[in-house]
């Protein structure tokens, strides 16, 4: 009986044994079943030859080591460009999980003749250490974006520098109305007007070159006032230039003359009331 129970205690610690060296294994391999993955937050980008923009990268599973980011933007109708950046490890108990890595458009991408290209980016992931990172394959993300490139045409400004009369398509014109360089934007125009009222509404236009068309007004720097200007938009008399609506209000801008249009959306900011779209013409007095 003796020898029963010395077999039965070792056969049970045997079975303990091996359980707990599974439950060891098993806790192992748990610990490598996550793939590292780096995806993309980035939307899809227009940007012009010599110009940038970034690529915004995240993982959701601790990185201890950096990570070699390696790019490419290809397409048809033009030759592939790449580069490389780092990714930084994780520090600490969680570390930043995101980082944003600059690409930089080359000149002359886009082929003579043509005005704009597409193409995809697309990247590849490797540690220091020579492990593979997954280029944003978790629960189906991006690993790439798709890129539009414009050919870069330098603009000179200082045609449209200058004293103009301003015709709002209602009937309204009004002279006086000066037109400055944005210091901002190398394409953009600031508009200083007199029209609404007796103070001046100041807003900036950015020009297109590819197309030969202006945006609409995008940030507005004053506003337009019965009694003076001011920049408080929720003022009696303050109003706010938008985007046009009625696509039949086409902008352009001719470097001959200096002339442009501009279509912009007028409204009272403090009250809702549209005045609606008006295709603004500037001419040089």
């Amino acid at each position: 009986m003796r020898k029963l129970n010395i077999l039965y205690l070792f056969i049970i610690g045997c079975l303990l044994f091996v359980s707990c060296d599974n439950d060891y294994d098993l806790e192992v391999d748990m610990s490598n079943t996550e793939e590292a993955f780096l995806l993309t937050t980035s939307d899809d980008v227009t940007v012009s030859e010599t110009k940038s923009f970034d690529l915004d990268l995240k993982t959701y599973i601790p990185l201890w080591e950096d990570i070699t980011v390696n790019w490419v933007i290809s397409g048809d109708g033009f030759n592939s460009f790449s580069g490389s950046s780092v990714f930084p490890k994780m520090v600490g108990d969680t570390g930043d999980s995101s980082a944003s890595i600059e690409i930089v458009i080359p000149a002359s991408v886009v082929p003579d003749g043509e005005l704009s290209i597409d193409g995809v980016l697309t990247y590849e992931c490797t540690t220091q250490s020579g492990k593979i990172v997954n280029a944003g394959d978790n629960l189906g993300e991006r690993g790439s974006i798709a890129v539009t490139i414009n050919k870069y045409i330098p603009l000179d400004r200082s045609v449209f520098v200058g004293t103009y009369t301003e015709n709002d398509g209602d009937g309204g014109v009004y002279t006086g109305v000066v037109v400055s360089e944005d210091p901002d934007n190398e394409f953009g125009l600031i508009i200083s007007t007199k029209s609404w009222g007796s103070g001046a509404a100041s807003y900036k236009v950015v020009f297109s070159t590819v197309a030969e068309i202006i945006n609409c007004p995008s940030q507005f720097i004053g506003y337009d006032y019965w009694d003076g200007a001011s920049t408080d938009e929720l003022s009696s008399g303050a109003l706010w230039f938008s985007n046009a609506t009625d696509e039949t209000l086409v902008s352009s801008f001719n470097t001959t003359t200096g002339s442009f249009q501009v279509p912009v959306n007028m409204a009272l900011k403090y009250y809702p009331y549209d005045f609606g779209d008006y295709l603004m013409s500037y001419v040089k007095e």
